[in-house]
């Protein structure tokens, strides 16, 4: 043969081979899908965001200590063996809330007011004179637990140490005659009764307001045969 055609017939039988050549080149030119995971979809873990799907309870508790004033009105129903009946009392209570469960306090009653006394309704004893005060006080140290029942109402119970005073002394009243228009002075004490020991009690709340509250409550200190009982109309303000 001819060179020429002995070219053209290698040619021919080459050309399969640099096609399957240049065929695998262009495809490993061609760029890859990127399988890596975008940073934005990477997972991480977050110690704050984890905690976060927990319930979020408040802090109550953050506010506290809180100071307290309270202005009382009770009916008390008392019996020493040698006076009994019942007799209307005032006064107030200082205390304060350790967080939203606990509170100390002390508390202070009394029948003596700016234009007198409060008299009592006796049903034992002997007869007070024209001229003769009754007085009568209570005085308690106690610690408090509350439980809440709903948003604004609670119930608590307070256990303490308190100290009743029942006493009657006579009045000096003259005119003119020692100097003045008027005088009035307290004599000799005609009877005295003072027992301290155990006082407890129990009540509810009504929360009108983030610094007010109504609170009814029932309190005994009662001890041995001398019993004290009381029922408190409060108006609580805290500060």
């Amino acid at each position: 043969m001819r060179v020429n055609e002995i070219f053209i017939i290698l040619a021919l039988l080459v050309m399969p081979v640099w096609q399957a050549f240049w065929a695998v080149a262009a495809a490993s030119d061609e760029k890859q899908p990127d399988t890596r995971i975008p940073q934005e979809a990477s997972v991480e873990f977050d110690a704050v965001s984890a905690f976060s799907i927990l319930p979020n309870t408040p802090d109550n508790d953050s506010e506290f200590p809180v100071f307290i004033l309270e202005l009382n009105l009770s009916r008390a129903d008392f019996d020493d063996e040698t006076f009994a009946g019942n007799i209307n009392l005032w006064g107030f209570t200082l205390a304060l809330g350790l967080d939203s469960r606990y509170e100390i306090g002390y508390s202070y009653l009394t029948n003596t007011h700016l234009f007198g006394d409060w008299e009592p309704s006796l049903d034992e004893g002997p007869e007070l004179a024209s001229y003769e005060d009754f007085d009568i006080s209570s005085k308690l140290i106690y610690l408090r637990r509350d439980w809440l029942i709903e948003d604004r109402l609670g119930v608590f119970a307070l256990i303490g140490y308190s100290k009743i005073e029942i006493e009657t002394h006579l009045v000096e009243t003259c005119f003119f005659v020692c100097g003045e228009l008027i005088k009035v002075s307290e004599g000799e004490i005609t009877y005295a009764n003072h027992q301290s020991g155990f006082g407890w009690g129990v009540g509810i709340q009504w929360q009108i307001s983030r610094f007010g509250a109504w609170t009814l409550r029932y309190v005994d200190q009662s001890r041995g045969d001398f019993e004290f009982r009381s029922i408190r109309l409060d108006l609580s303000i805290r500060g």
